[in-house]
């Protein structure tokens, strides 16, 4: 036998179809935004980690440059610094096997 649509159904599917529709364009505008949030904090970082440099990477002491690597580094890696440092101090023998010098401020 063959059974005849039933239009409340086949309405209810559509009416599904296209509020999924809808969130799906939502998202993609939203993940649009996101990606454009960050691309503008990540220049705003690296603008801000070279205006640093360049007011304090010069000065002649090596302590006081590894300050200023230090800080800069700080702030590329946020809340990753820690595991950033780890990873730089870790080689072939073992999880210091490398110094990572925070420098004296200036």
């Amino acid at each position: 036998m063959n059974a005849q649509p039933n239009p409340i159904e086949e309405h209810a599917a559509v009416a599904a179809v296209r509020a999924l529709v809808s969130k799906v364009e939502r998202l993609e505008a939203q993940v649009e935004t996101l990606l454009k949030e960050d691309g503008n904090r990540a220049e705003r970082t690296i603008k801000e980690a070279l205006e640093f440099i360049m007011g304090w990477g010069g000065y002649e002491a090596d302590y006081h440059k590894a300050w200023a690597l230090d800080q800069v580094v700080r702030k590329l890696a946020g809340d990753g610094y820690e595991d950033w440092v780890k990873e730089r101090k870790a080689g072939e023998d073992g999880p210091e096997t490398y110094d990572w010098d925070e420098g004296t401020a200036p």
